[in-house]
C-alpha cells in the first residue's frame, strides 16, 4: 500500500491563506510582556534588613547599618589619594568603625588590625610609577588552629575626582565593614583566616593593592580573593571574572542566594582588562565583582548616596555567604597550585541560580546543536518538495532579504544617533529608557521585516504563507547556526547567548516534524 505523501500539491495548498493580523499583534504583545517580566525580575532586589531586625536575625547582614557607614564616608566628598580627605578623614572614619567592631567582638574571635603605610614603585612596559605613604587598613579575622591560609576581601576608599564614590567604591567599603561586624559578633570560628583590605590608592593606579601584595605581612597567606569594585552605580553586583580554570570556585559561588554572573562580562574584560582583577588573578585565584548598571554615573558627581537599600542587601548577603563557604573549604589549600584544563561557561538564570559547565562540554553541546539545526532545515526543504533550482533561489533571496533588513536597521540606528547628537540629545534615552522603544526598537523591528515581506509579495508568489514563514525561520536559524559554529571554533564562551535561541527553535521544528504539523494551519 502506497504511503502518505506529505509533500503533495493538495496538502501544500491547505495553508495558502494569510495569518490573521490579530495573531501577530498577540504574539508581539506576548514577546514584549516576556521581555518586560525579565527586566522586572532583573530589577528586583532582596528585602533589606534594618537595625531593628537584628534581634531576630543576629547573624544576617544589616543593610541599614551599611548605609549609615557609607553616609559617613560620602559626607567627606571626593577622596583623592594624597589629600587630607582620603589619607586623614577617611582613614579616621574607617579606623573608628574597625576599632568599635573589634571591641564588641565575640570572645571566640581573635581579630588583628594593621595600618600599613607603604612606599614603593610599580613598573610596566610603558611607565614607572613611584608612590610614598599610601595607606592600607587590613583586618584579620583568625581561623582555627593558627591557620596560615586566608580568604582576602579587597575594597578601596579613595575616589575619582568630583565623585563622592557612592558605588565606586564606598558601598563596598560599607558592606565590608558590616560583613566584618557580622563575622566578629558570631561565635563561629572558621577553618581559614579572613582578611579585609581597605586600600587607599585604587584610582591612582592600584598602588594600595600593589603595596599590600608586595609588602604586607599577611599577603603571603592569601589563597583566594574576593574583589569588590564598580563600573556603574547601584543595582545588583555582577560576578565578571573567576578562576582562572577553577570549577571549585564556581561550585562555592553557586551555593549563594540570588547569584548574578555572566561569562560574557569576563570575556569582555579580557579584551578591556580591569586592572585590579588583572593584578590579583596573576597571583591568586578568586572572584571579581562589580556594579555595572547606570554606567553614566560612573566616575561623576552623580555617583552618590542614591543607592537603594536592596543593593546593599544583595551584595552583603552574596559576599557574606560566599566568604563563609570559602572560609570552611579545605579545597582552597592547594587551589593556587592546581589548575584544570578547561575554562568554564557560567551565567545565572534570572538571578535565581547559577548554570556552569566546562568549555569542552559547551563545545560538544554547540556542535550537536549545529548538526541538528542543519538536519532539521534539510528535512524541511525535502518535505516541501522544492525543486533544487528554486530552493537555492528562494534560500538566497531570503538570506539577502534578512541581511538587507539588518543593514537597513543598522543604518536607521546610526542615522537616528547622528540626528540626536546634532541636536544635543544624544544621551536623552539614558534618563528616559522608555524612549528607546520609539527611537530604535519599533522602527528597527519594522525595517528588519520589510525586505522579507517584499520577497514573499513579489518574488515567491507561488509559496504559501506557511512555507514562506518556515523557510524564513529556517534561514534565520541557519544564519545564527553559522555564527554559533564560528564562535565555537574560535573558542568564544559567550556563544551560549546564540545557543539558546538556536536550541529552542530547533526543538520547536523538531516537534513540528515529529507530529507532521508543518502542513497544518
Amino acid at each position: 500500500m502506497e504511503g502518505k505523501q506529505y509533500g503533495s500539491t493538495e496538502q501544500l495548498k491547505r495553508q495558502s491563506g494569510k495569518i490573521p493580523g490579530i495573531v501577530g499583534i498577540i504574539f508581539i504583545m506576548f514577546v514584549s510582556a516576556l521581555c518586560g517580566v525579565v527586566y522586572l525580575i532583573d530589577d528586583i532586589l532582596p528585602t533589606p534588613l534594618y537595625i531593628e531586625d537584628e534581634i531576630h536575625n543576629p547573624e544576617r547582614f544589616i543593610a541599614e547599618r551599611a548605609q549609615n557607614s557609607l553616609k559617613k564616608l560620602a559626607k567627606i566628598g571626593e577622596r583623592i589619594t594624597g589629600t587630607e580627605a582620603n589619607d586623614v578623614q577617611a582613614v579616621k572614619i574607617l579606623r573608628l568603625e574597625i576599632a568599635k567592631i573589634i571591641e564588641n567582638a565575640h570572645k571566640n574571635q581573635k581579630i588583628e588590625f594593621d595600618q600599613q603605610v607603604v612606599s614603593g614603585k610599580v613598573e610596566s612596559s610603558n611607565n614607572l610609577r613611584i608612590f610614598e605613604n599610601v595607606q592600607n587598613l587590613v583586618v584579620k579575622v583568625h581561623g582555627q588552629k593558627y591557620s596560615e591560609h586566608s580568604v582576602l576581601v579587597n575594597v578601596y576608599f579613595d575616589t575619582a575626582p568630583t565623585s563622592s564614590g557612592g558605588s565606586d567604591d564606598g558601598i563596598n567599603c560599607a558592606v565590608a565593614l558590616e560583613i566584618l561586624r557580622t563575622l566578629a559578633n558570631s561565635p563561629v570560628v572558621y577553618l581559614h583566616n579572613i582578611l579585609f583590605l581597605f586600600n587607599g590608592a585604587e584610582e591612582a593606579g592600584f598602588l594600595g593593592l600593589h603595596g599590600f601584595m608586595t609588602q604586607q605581612r599577611w599577603a603571603r597567606e592569601v589563597e583566594v580573593y574576593i574583589n569588590l569594585a564598580a563600573k556603574g552605580a547601584a543595582g545588583k553586583i555582577l560576578l565578571f571574572h573567576t578562576g582562572p580554570k577553577q570549577s571549585r570556585l564556581l561550585h562555592y559561588f553557586s551555593k549563594v542566594a540570588l547569584p548574578h554572573a555572566q561569562v560574557t562580562a569576563e570575556e569582555m574584560g579580557e579584551s578591556f582588562p580591569f586592572a585590579a582583577s588583572n593584578i590579583l588573578n596573576k597571583v591568586y585565584n578568586g572572584f571579581d565583582f562589580a556594579f555595572h548598571k547606570n554606567q553614566q554615573r560612573y566616575h561623576t558627581s552623580f555617583d552618590n548616596l542614591n543607592i537603594p537599600l536592596g543593593s546593599y542587601q544583595h551584595v552583603g548577603d552574596l559576599v557574606l555567604e560566599l566568604i563563609k563557604n570559602l572560609a570552611n573549604a579545605s579545597e582552597i589549600l592547594d587551589i593556587n597550585q592546581t589548575k584544570e584544563e578547561s575554562d568554564h561557561i557560567y551565567y545565572d538564570f534570572l538571578g535565581l541560580f547559577l548554570i556552569y559547565y566546562t568549555k569542552t562540554i559547551g563545545a560538544i553541546i554547540n556542535v550537536l546543536t549545529v548538526i541538528l539545526s542543519v538536519l532539521i532545515a534539510l528535512k524541511a526543504f525535502y518535505d516541501f518538495k522544492i525543486k533544487c533550482k528554486k530552493f537555492f533561489t528562494y534560500a538566497l533571496v531570503t538570506f539577502l532579504g534578512l541581511m538587507l533588513g539588518w543593514a537597513l536597521a543598522a543604518a536607521f540606528a546610526v542615522t537616528v544617533s547622528f540626528i540626536l547628537r546634532a541636536q544635543g540629545y544624544n544621551m536623552i534615552w539614558y534618563g528616559n529608557p522608555w524612549m528607546i522603544c520609539g527611537l530604535y526598537v519599533i522602527p528597527i523591528s519594522a525595517m528588519s521585516c520589510v525586505p522579507v515581506a517584499l520577497f514573499k509579495e513579489f518574488v515567491a508568489k507561488d509559496l504559501t504563507y506557511n512555507m514562506h514563514t518556515q523557510l524564513q525561520l529556517h534561514m534565520l536559524r541557519l544564519i545564527w547556526t553559522v555564527v554559533l559554529l564560528v564562535g565555537t571554533c574560535m573558542g568564544i564562551r559567550s556563544t551560549y547567548i546564540v545557543l539558546v535561541p538556536v536550541v529552542f527553535q530547533t526543538g520547536a521544528f523538531l516537534l513540528i516534524h515529529l507530529t507532521c504539523s508543518q502542513y497544518t494551519g
